[in-house]
């Protein structure tokens, strides 16, 4: 018998011996955790979310005005950023010409989209305003993903698409469609 025989005879049943890209590979167990752990921040996000939300509603009816909220959450955003940045070691000035454009357009969107989501809390109540938010965005960005990345549609994805714009209409719940009764909460639409 050659020594790899006997190597492969030692080995349990149905188990086979494991080769150089094997070994670097990740195993089973590891991609069940990172799969979990990518569930579990998610679902962190979100609670993080709703905290924010709710701290920011509760600021504006303490009278302090949207942009000294906004002003205030940047500014903790960049020291936070800045802290990340310093004890990771990352060098945050070797950014091409090209991707510069890009990060200061992202910025620049997020910070339009954030004005415009806390100025909605303050005349919509923060449910509505929220889920009108988080249920139409996931359409816009597929839309704009359609649109300027190409990114092809299937039928499943036009259906929910449908049903996920429906549903933001029977949260919004908008006079012309439901009408008006004494005492009704305020219509978002």
């Amino acid at each position: 018998m050659s020594a790899n025989e006997v190597k492969n005879a030692e080995l349990p049943l149905f188990q086979k011996e494991e080769t150089k890209d094997e070994e670097n590979s990740p195993s089973p167990c590891c991609l069940k955790f990172k799969a979990v752990s990518g569930i579990v921040l998610a679902l962190g996000t979100g609670v993080l979310f709703a905290t924010a939300t709710t701290l920011v509603t509760t600021a504006e009816v303490h009278g302090i005005p949207a942009f000294q909220i906004l002003f205030i959450a940047y500014i903790s955003l960049l020291l936070f950023s800045l802290f990340m940045c310093l004890l990771k070691r990352e060098n945050i000035f070797t950014i091409g010409g090209k991707n510069i454009a890009i990060l200061f357009s992202m910025g620049f969107f997020r910070w339009l989209a954030i004005t415009f989501q806390y100025y909605a809390f303050k005349f919509l109540p923060v449910g509505d305003a929220t889920a009108v938010l988080r249920g139409i965005a996931p359409v816009l960005t597929a839309l704009a993903a359609l649109v300027f990345l190409n990114e092809p549609w299937s039928w499943a994805e036009i259906f929910i698409t449908v049903v996920n714009i429906g549903g933001v209409v029977l949260v919004a719940g908008p006079v012309f469609i439901f009408g008006e009764e004494e005492g009704d909460r305020k219509s978002v639409v």
